[in-house]
């Protein structure tokens, strides 16, 4: 069976949203606004069409995450393939998120904000292992990458663990990334960014390379 790996990256989106109602602001991250976190994901369905033609590669959204944490808009402004670029926006309208906040008085309130959705379509074979599974070996780490600390969080004092899961690829490479245990949102981001930089000896079954869910853990300490 064929598998989609799918890397999730957020970031902020400069520019005018399209097609939301006039009298629904809607915001960008930072001056305040804190970023929306995912919650759930649902992956793009990889079409027999696209699998067949090999069609590997990004395909860039921009979403509006609302007020209850639901997907609004989502435009596709760096194309792929016609038939990935509409998988990609089915399942981001599924995605649910915790709302961006902005501080409203003494208290903070939910606000639509406007951020960027990069999907990978990779095409990968085989199950998913995890360690403890017969003949199964983990995957170690060939290449660390440290997370970088958020300016705010840092001057804000805030430590402490950000635990991930994530499969471990028969290439090497970290995908599905997702928080189990956060921390801050800011460093739940640098977690999940660094992490998707790390390199792997894979895991193995019988001696071949398999893909492995694995579990990770990034402290933040001022020490």
């Amino acid at each position: 069976m064929q598998a989609i790996v799918l890397l999730v990256a957020l970031t902020v989106f400069v520019g005018t949203p399209q097609g939301t109602q006039s009298n629904e602001q809607v915001y960008q991250p930072g001056n305040g606004v804190s970023d929306p976190v995912l919650v759930k994901n649902v992956r793009p369905v990889y079409t027999p069409d696209a699998k067949q033609r090999r069609v590997e590669g990004i395909v860039v959204l921009s979403v509006v995450v609302r007020t209850d944490g639901t997907v609004g808009d989502a435009e596709v402004t760096k194309s792929l393939d016609p038939d990935l670029d509409q998988q990609a926006v089915n399942a981001v309208r599924q995605w649910e998120f915790k709302p961006a906040t902005k501080v409203q008085g003494a208290d903070r309130v939910p606000v639509n904000t406007q951020v960027t959705v990069e999907m990978t379509f990779t095409l990968h074979h085989g199950p998913v292992y995890k360690v403890g599974d017969t003949g199964v070996t983990g995957p170690f780490v060939l290449k660390h990458v440290n997370p970088d600390y958020d300016t705010a969080a840092r001057q804000e004092g805030i430590q402490g663990s950000v635990r991930l899961a994530a499969i471990v690829e028969t290439d090497g490479t970290a995908s599905g990334i997702r928080v189990i245990k956060s921390l801050d949102e800011r460093l739940d981001r640098q977690a999940i960014k660094a992490l998707g930089q790390w390199q792997f000896n894979p895991g193995r079954k019988d001696g071949a390379a398999v893909r492995v869910q694995t579990e990770f853990e990034m402290t933040f300490s001022l020490k």
